[in-house]
């Protein structure tokens, strides 16, 4: 059972932002949503401005979206592509995909300042697996095998920076950013919730859990798995019979689907109540035709439409009834096991000191 504060609490709505979404590595972006040099996208769902970019040599790099003059915004897009430098418009201070400052207009108004001390400041940050890493503070490096526990071997399995990135929405939630994971953390309500969507293709009850560190696996077994009996075990392919949920901790799911997969990324709003939802959608290859196009779209509006008029006014309800003071907890069945993992896990890095090291401003 975990206590309802988890999901009111003020204070400790802070200490998450503070521990969470600005010391431990987050997914940030998948490696085929910034396919080629100076593609990029911008974001401010942790409550730091990022800048994410692949610079001319083809690595990924982050940085603080600030510019190191007067401290507006560099770039205001939320993503573009092929992009060589980034031009801050309050005075149009300029900078490389390196975050070098690299032109200053009428710079003799600033003589003697040395250009190489004033780039973006960096986010430390690591591209492995298919996904791009990024710390939301100033600090060291990292190597993010050891969050991941072994889970990696799964994700290149799917070689992800294979696929294509259809599309990325944002979603608003009036819900805490924990009970949008918690939709994600088991089977049980298929049957009743989705009972006119998508409870014909799943069985509910016939779920598997496996932990990988703070990480984790469900896999779902579709009705179709029955035909599995009837072929030799060495020709057995589960994907096309499963789906399988990842918990990439501490805030993104990774939905493998037959023939899709489904990424979404949860961050805390302004307040307890609130948190936004980032889906990005990604097909095998790029749609070469229209009525690809159209298929994949319809795909997409499915997905949304479930999770939107099914999965997420039920969390809202339940947001909506933490303060009634009709319970202090909630209780979670044996077959609830991912929830008692994940919040057993948040639990513990709340109580710790920080995983990596920040660097103070120079």
């Amino acid at each position: 059972q975990i206590d309802v504060s988890h999901y009111i609490s003020e204070d400790q709505a802070d200490q998450e932002r503070e521990v969470i979404f600005r010391d431990y590595p987050i997914i940030v972006a998948t490696s085929c949503q910034l396919p080629e040099p100076g593609d990029f996208i911008t974001s401010y769902a942790t409550g730091v401005p990022a800048l994410v970019v692949r610079n001319r040599d083809g690595a990924a790099r982050a940085f603080i979206n600030v510019c190191r003059h007067r401290g507006s915004r560099v770039e205001s897009a939320s993503s573009g592509s092929k992009k060589r430098a980034f031009t801050c418009s309050y005075h149009g201070w300029t900078y490389d995909t390196d975050g070098n400052l690299i032109h200053i207009p009428q710079d003799y108004g600033f003589d003697g300042l040395d250009k190489s001390c004033f780039g973006l400041r960096e986010l430390p940050v690591v591209e492995k697996h298919g996904f791009i890493w990024a710390c939301h503070a100033p600090g060291e490096s990292f190597e993010i095998d050891g969050f991941l526990a072994g889970v990696e071997k799964d994700l290149d399995g799917f070689k992800l920076n294979q696929w294509h990135h259809f599309e990325t929405r944002e979603i608003p939630c009036k819900m805490n950013w924990k009970l949008v994971m918690d939709t994600f953390f088991e089977g049980y309500h298929i049957g009743k919730l989705h009972r006119q969507s998508i409870s014909h293709i799943f069985h509910e009850m016939a779920v598997t859990f496996d932990a990988y560190g703070p990480n984790h696996r469900l896999t779902i077994a579709r009705q179709n798995i029955e035909e599995l009996r009837n072929m030799p075990d060495e020709e057995w392919d589960v994907l096309p019979y499963t789906a399988l949920v990842y918990c990439l901790f501490p805030n993104t799911i990774l939905v493998y689907q037959a023939d899709h997969i489904e990424i979404f990324r949860v961050f805390p709003g302004d307040n307890p109540g609130e948190s936004l939802a980032v889906l990005s959608f990604l097909t095998p290859e790029k749609p070469e035709t229209q009525k690809l196009v159209a298929y994949w779209q319809k795909n997409l509006d499915l997905l949304v439409n479930t999770i939107q008029g099914e999965d997420f006014p039920a969390g809202e309800t339940i947001q909506a009834g933490l303060s009634s003071g009709a319970q202090e907890h909630f209780i979670w069945g044996r077959f609830e096991m991912a929830l008692a993992h994940y919040h057993r896990t948040l639990k513990d890095l709340l109580g710790r000191t920080p995983l990596i090291t920040r660097k103070a401003a120079e």
